[in-house]
């Protein structure tokens, strides 16, 4: 994903994590993608729509770094979440 811009990145690794079905294992490339993501990503200005992803982001990455299979899958829940409303969002805007 290196030829997206950092928000491109983000939203693309944040939706293949959302959809990804295996477990925290198997996981582990899509999650590598999106922490780099954010880590490239510039500070968010106030009611960025992005906002909504950065906690279950955070929390999803801690997961993998924790290798807490549980709370990846319920970080993982939360990003979904968090996608539905971002898209939701870009589709009425």
């Amino acid at each position: 994903m290196s030829d997206l811009n950092p928000r491109a990145a983000l939203v693309a690794s944040a939706t293949a994590v959302a959809l990804h079905r295996g477990g925290l294992s198997l996981c582990g490339s899509q999650i590598a993608a999106l922490a780099a993501a954010l880590e490239h990503l510039p500070r968010l200005s106030v009611g960025d729509r992005l906002a909504v992803l950065m906690g279950p982001v955070g929390d999803v990455i801690s997961a993998r770094l924790d290798a807490d299979e549980f709370a990846f899958d319920r970080a993982r829940d939360a990003l979904q979440r968090a996608m539905c409303t971002y898209w939701t969002e870009r589709m009425v805007a």
